[in-house]
C-alpha cells in the first residue's frame, strides 16, 4: 500500500462511500439518538412501575377479595404477568442493544474521522459531528453532479434564433 517514501500509491483506492450513504450518514445526530434512547428508558421504567402497581393492587384485592372470582382473576393475572414480563424483558434487551450500537457507531465514526485525517473546524476530534465531516463529500458530489448536468445540456447552435437576431442587429448598424 505504501510506495517508496511513504506516500500512498496511485493504484490504491481509498474506501469512499456511496453518495446516498453519505447523505444519510450526515443527517445522524448522536446526541439526538442518545436523548431518544434516554426517553425510551424513562418510559420503560414508568411502564415497569405501572406493572408492579397492578401486581400490588391485585395482591391487596386478593387478601380482601371473594373466592369465587379469585380463580378467574388469577388466570387473568397470570396471562398479564407472562405477557408483560416478556415485553419488559424484550424491551430492556432491545434498549441495551441500541445503546451498545450507538456507542459502537460513535466509536467507528471517530475512527473514520481519524483515518481520513480530518480536523474539525472547532473543538476536539471526539466532538466532531457527522454533518460537519460528511459535508465535504456532499459538496464534492454536488459539484460532480453539476458538472455532469452541464455536459448533458445541448451546445449552442450557431444558426439559432439568437445568433440570427444578433447578426441582423449588427448589420443594421
Amino acid at each position: 500500500m505504501h510506495a517508496q517514501g511513504g506516500a500512498l500509491c496511485d493504484a490504491c483506492a481509498l474506501p469512499v462511500p456511496q453518495p446516498g450513504d453519505v447523505t444519510r450518514a450526515s443527517t445522524l445526530d448522536f446526541a439526538d439518538v442518545a436523548q431518544q434512547l434516554a426517553t425510551l428508558t424513562k418510559q420503560l421504567a414508568a411502564c415497569k412501575e405501572k406493572y408492579n402497581k397492578v401486581l400490588e393492587t391485585d395482591a391487596q384485592s386478593k387478601s380482601q377479595g371473594d373466592e369465587a372470582t379469585s380463580h378467574e382473576s388469577k388466570e387473568r393475572l397470570d396471562v398479564f404477568k407472562e405477557k408483560m414480563s416478556t415485553f419488559l424483558n424484550a424491551a430492556e434487551e432491545t434498549l441495551k442493544t441500541e445503546d451498545e450500537n450507538l456507542e459502537e457507531c460513535r466509536s467507528k465514526f471517530i475512527d473514520t474521522v481519524r483515518f481520513y485525517q480530518y480536523s474539525p473546524k472547532c473543538g476536539k476530534l471526539e466532538d466532531c459531528e457527522p454533518k460537519e465531516f460528511f459535508s465535504l463529500w456532499t459538496l464534492k458530489e454536488a459539484k460532480k453532479l453539476q458538472g455532469e448536468r452541464k455536459s448533458l445540456t445541448q451546445p449552442k447552435k450557431e444558426g439559432g434564433l439568437k445568433a440570427r437576431l444578433q447578426k441582423l442587429s449588427n448589420s443594421k448598424k
